[in-house]
C-alpha cells in the first residue's frame, strides 16, 4: 500500500479531502443564513434574541454608516469590544463596507490599544459604553488616525424589563461622561439606510481581518487574513466535524 492509498484508507468516512467554494466574501455566509433561515436565532444576550435576518439588517446599516463617512475598501476599522451582541453586527457590517476589521483585546491598556491603532492605521473605533473601556479608548486614540468613535451601550439589547430596571437601578454599565462628537451605536442604526451595494471585492486578495498576536516575544504583530482565508477555515471545520452531515444520506 502506497502513502496515498494509506492516507485514503485512514481518512474519516464522509469527510472530503479537498475544500471548494471558499473564494467568496466572508459576509456572504451571513447573507446565505439570513436567506435560508431568516427567523432562526443568531444571538442571545441575557435572554434577548435576534434573528439572522435582524443581524443582517443591522450589519447592512453599519455598512451604510461607514460608507456615508467616506470609509473606502481596505480602510481599517477597530473593534475594541468584549463579547457583546453588537460585535457580530459590527464585524459583518465592516466587511460589507469593504473595510478591514481590526479586533482589539478588551483588556488592553490605553498604551497597548494606542500601539495597535497606530500600527493598523485604524480610522474608526467601536467601543463599549463602560466606565473602563470607554475612557481607555479616549486616551488611546490620541495621536492616531482615528477620526470617528462609536459607543455601544447594551441597554437596548436587553429584554425590556431588564433594560428598564437595570437602567433605573444603575446596573447597566456606562461611562461617567462622553466626549463631544463621539457617536452612539443605537442612534446611527436608527438613522442610517442599509447599504447593499457592490464593493468590488476580491476574496482571495482583499483583507477581512487583522488579528494581532499576544506580543509575548516583542510588540504584537498583525496577522493579515483575507476573506478566502477565513471562509476556507470555516469550511474545513464544518467538513471535518461534519456539522451538516446526515448519517441517512
Amino acid at each position: 500500500m502506497n502513502s496515498k492509498e494509506r492516507s485514503q484508507s485512514s481518512w474519516p468516512q464522509g469527510v472530503p479531502q479537498t475544500i471548494t467554494g471558499y473564494k467568496i466574501p466572508l459576509f456572504s455566509m451571513l447573507d446565505d443564513a439570513a436567506e435560508k433561515y431568516p427567523n432562526q436565532i443568531f444571538t442571545i444576550y441575557q435572554g434577548a434574541k435576534k434573528t439572522y435576518k435582524k443581524v443582517r439588517d443591522i450589519a447592512d446599516r453599519v455598512a451604510g454608516f461607514l460608507k456615508s463617512k467616506g470609509v473606502k475598501k481596505g480602510d481599517r476599522i477597530a473593534l475594541f469590544l468584549p463579547n457583546i451582541p453588537q460585535f457580530p453586527e459590527i464585524y459583518f457590517g465592516v466587511l460589507k463596507a469593504g473595510a478591514v476589521c481590526v479586533t482589539c483585546n478588551p483588556l488592553y491598556t490605553a498604551e497597548e490599544l494606542n500601539f495597535q491603532l497606530k500600527d493598523s492605521g485604524a480610522k474608526v473605533a467601536f467601543c463599549m459604553d463602560h466606565p473602563i473601556f470607554y475612557p481607555t479608548t479616549v486616551k488611546a486614540i490620541v495621536d492616531t488616525e482615528v477620526e470617528i468613535v462609536v459607543v455601544c451601550n447594551v441597554k437596548s439589547y436587553l429584554p425590556l424589563v431588564k433594560g428598564f430596571f437595570g437602567g433605573l437601578l444603575g446596573k447597566i454599565p456606562k461611562a461617567e461622561q462622553h466626549e463631544k462628537g463621539h457617536l452612539f451605536f443605537d442612534d446611527i442604526i436608527k438613522k442610517t439606510t442599509p447599504f447593499t451595494g457592490e464593493i468590488g471585492l476580491n476574496p482571495v486578495e482583499d483583507l477581512a481581518m487583522i488579528l494581532y498576536s499576544s506580543g509575548t516575544t516583542g510588540v504584537p504583530k498583525g496577522a493579515c487574513l483575507t476573506h478566502a482565508n477565513l471562509v476556507y477555515a470555516n469550511r474545513c471545520l464544518d467538513d471535518w466535524c461534519m456539522v451538516n452531515h446526515n448519517p441517512g444520506e
